[in-house]
């Protein structure tokens, strides 16, 4: 079925559901075991599931927790017993008071109900001490023996949010209450969840998403055009020399799925044919802004050390003592920068030996 609307590559939270289905290339599997998961324990009064999305900016995460979040809120599980409580993507928590009562706002949006409204208004009304165990007390008097699953995303941003104290405490509510569900999204594992003296070392089932391959590539295009109402490109793709100008893309763009979904609004059959055009115009129009955001967050070395990367123009990784003689400073200096940015997401680290190389995690920067 062609389902049509409005394509937002750096926001599907905004997009139809239906449409945002119809749009889920090569994650359909990794759905499927996501929402039986959430689903049998809501069931079965089991132990709740602890899920983790992992993949770098780009890769879908976002898309595939709307799925998920409208497919629970479709089961005939919902509000009997299951609950579901989302986090938008540009949530930040301040400390796990803040963590529970967003907890409490994202329930009344997707379950709206007048005790809830009632209890957030008594609860918050007066700030005291005491909100913090009368909030996890109302919540688990409201949950009784329903399933809570909590969606949402960028965990590392939530976790420093929260800090040590924070953590130690979310995680010991979790195992009290025995029916809470996380399904999180990360771009990567943060020292919260790879230091074993630390509350979430080994707390998560992940899963980890990988790049698009050439057929997903052409299946994600073809489901574009299709909505576009685009028939010569749809025919076009079919074409042998349509499937050949597909790998170009997916190379380009290193199976990135948001960036050959961007790369679709520039597209029509002539500029699929010569590409060249259509992946400048995306750059220009699309990309040159969102890379000049992200950039404008960073501090001085920072911004240096993209410049280093990305004027050698091979794409190539490179060591901390390469990159520390280009910026014309310490190694020590430098690695402390490269850590943090890895942290962020920016970069990617790799160990050949004893040396560590960072390289850009996007192809396009």
């Amino acid at each position: 079925s062609k389902l049509k609307g409005r394509i937002a590559p750096f926001n599907p939270g905004s997009m139809n559901p239906e449409l945002l289905q119809e749009l889920l290339v090569g994650k359909n599997k990794i759905l499927k075991t996501l929402v039986e998961n959430i689903v049998s324990s809501a069931k079965e009064k089991s132990a709740p599931p602890q899920q983790l999305i992992v993949g770098p900016r780009g890769y879908g995460k976002t898309h595939l927790i709307n799925v998920v979040r409208s497919k629970l809120k479709k089961n005939k599980v919902f509000k009997k017993d299951l609950l579901v409580a989302f986090f938008n993507e540009e949530e930040h928590v301040s400390g796990y008071l803040d963590f529970l009562r967003r907890v409490l706002q994202a329930l009344k949006k997707d379950c709206p109900d007048p005790t809830l409204e009632e209890a957030f208004e008594q609860i918050f009304a007066n700030p005291s001490p005491a909100m913090v165990v009368q909030t996890e007390s109302f919540l688990n008097q409201y949950i009784g023996e329903r399933l809570l699953v909590i969606l949402c995303e960028n965990l590392g941003e939530i976790f420093e949010g929260l800090e040590d104290e924070g953590q130690k405490k979310l995680r010991a509510f979790l195992q009290n209450s025995g029916k809470i569900s996380l399904l999180c999204t990360t771009q990567k594992l943060y020292e919260p969840l790879k230091a074993r003296n630390l509350p979430f070392y080994g707390f998560f089932c992940r899963t980890e998403l990988e790049p698009f391959n050439d057929q997903e590539a052409w299946k994600l295009l073809k489901r574009l055009s299709d909505n576009a109402d685009d028939s010569e490109l749809s025919g076009y793709l079919n074409s042998k020399e349509g499937k050949a100008r597909v790998a170009a893309v997916c190379e380009l763009t290193n199976g990135n799925p948001r960036l050959i979904a961007l790369l679709s609004g520039f597209l029509n059959k002539e500029k699929l044919e010569g590409l060249t055009d259509a992946f400048l115009e995306m750059i220009e129009t699309s990309l040159t802004p969102y890379y000049q955001e992200q950039m404008a967050r960073l501090a001085p070395l920072q911004k240096r050390i993209i410049e280093i990367l990305c004027e050698k123009g091979d794409g190539r990784p490179m060591s901390v003592k390469g990159i520390a003689g280009k910026a014309l400073t310490t190694s020590q200096s430098i690695s402390h920068q490269l850590k943090k940015m890895t942290e962020l997401g920016v970069l990617l680290s790799a160990k050949k030996g004893r040396e560590t190389f960072y390289g850009m995690a996007e192809p396009l920067w």
